[in-house]
């Protein structure tokens, strides 16, 4: 009885949300007006494509996917424009101190949307285990990760990706902008133990600290540290001198093709530890954004280049390194 009455439940607010039920339909459409539905009714879904309007939605949960759900969560589009679906988890964040706006347990793909004002981690990825990796793909593709204290995390044991099948993360933005609303900065990525990741035309703008590599479990095997390839991106910070900026202290860490700048000490970018980093075709220079500086508001944030900048026709497939992976600068767009 208490079995049919939760899915009675689920089917009430699953129709609630929009969504379509019928059993030959793969998809699901929400918008900002469901965002205290949407957490729990995606949680019940699997060979799902949830579809997000455009707008902001005002997130009071986090967005669970277990093993096994694979599931595309799908916005209208990227950045902070009228047209970009923008998950904005500030007053979950307000409610939880260790907020963790994506649980990703299984495969998943998240494209065209923004995570915004997360006040710990924008995804907490833990689809394996050092004994038990898993080879569930997890994709995020233009997404931008504004004001979040971390970007990508694992820990505690738990992994992602496999050498065979890398999380992948393309055209991605990870920012923090002088809007951002809480203590004190971390970095975008945060991984731990076993985790294999790709990341393709990306843009990494950081306060201080941009990646960090180390086990949480040194003592069990096999555990060799992360194993990350970053090529055709952007890495900069506003205050790196005298920080760990790349702070590769186990596992490997692989850039190519990427600009690399110091807006503080206007130089390359401090790099530490005892992990392994390999570089070719990389550059030390300002990227020369439209309008990504140290007083730059989430709203004006701009990743496209300017005329001149190191970046255009960087990249291993001759377009521009960043996340606009486009073949001219901001003036022939």
């Amino acid at each position: 009885m208490r079995r049919q009455i939760v899915s009675w439940t689920f089917l009430f607010i699953l129709m609630l949300a929009g969504c379509d039920l019928d059993s030959s339909s793969d998809n699901s459409d929400f918008g900002p007006a469901d965002s205290s539905l949407m957490p729990a009714a995606i949680r019940e879904m699997s060979n799902t494509t949830v579809r997000l309007a455009s707008g902001r939605y005002a997130m009071e949960e986090q967005i669970r996917f277990d093993a096994g759900s694979k599931l595309v969560l799908e916005g209208s589009g990227s950045g902070m424009g009228a047209n970009a679906t923008i998950l904005d988890f500030a007053l979950y964040s307000a409610a939880v101190s260790d907020a963790r706006a994506l649980s990703v347990r299984g495969g998943v793909t998240v494209k065209n949307l923004t995570i915004i004002n997360v006040g710990n981690r924008a995804a907490d990825l833990r689809t394996g285990t050092l004994d038990n990796p898993s080879g569930d793909p997890v994709t995020f593709s233009n997404v931008w990760f504004i004001d979040c204290k971390v970007g990508l995390k694992t820990t505690g044991g738990r992994t992602v990706g496999t050498p065979d099948v890398p999380m992948i993360v393309k055209n991605c933005v990870f920012a923090v902008t002088s809007d951002y609303p809480f203590s004190e900065t971390d970095k975008p990525i945060d991984f731990r133990d076993t985790t294999y990741a790709e990341f393709d035309h990306c843009d990494f703008i950081g306060d201080k600290e941009l990646i960090k590599f180390q086990l949480d479990d040194p003592d069990d095997a096999p555990n060799t540290g992360p194993a990350v390839t970053i090529k055709n991106s952007i890495l900069v910070t506003f205050n790196g001198s005298g920080e760990k900026v790349l702070d590769i202290r186990v596992g490997n860490l692989t850039l190519l093709a990427s600009v690399l700048w110091d807006f503080s000490s206007n130089d390359n970018i401090n790099r530490s530890g005892d992990g392994s980093i390999s570089e070719s075709s990389t550059v030390a220079g300002n990227p020369l954004y439209l309008n990504a500086a140290s007083d730059t508001g989430a709203s004006n944030l701009n990743v496209n280049l300017r005329t001149g900048s190191p970046a255009i026709g960087l990249g291993t497939d001759n377009k521009n390194a960043g996340a606009v992976a486009k073949d001219t600068d901001f003036g022939g767009r």
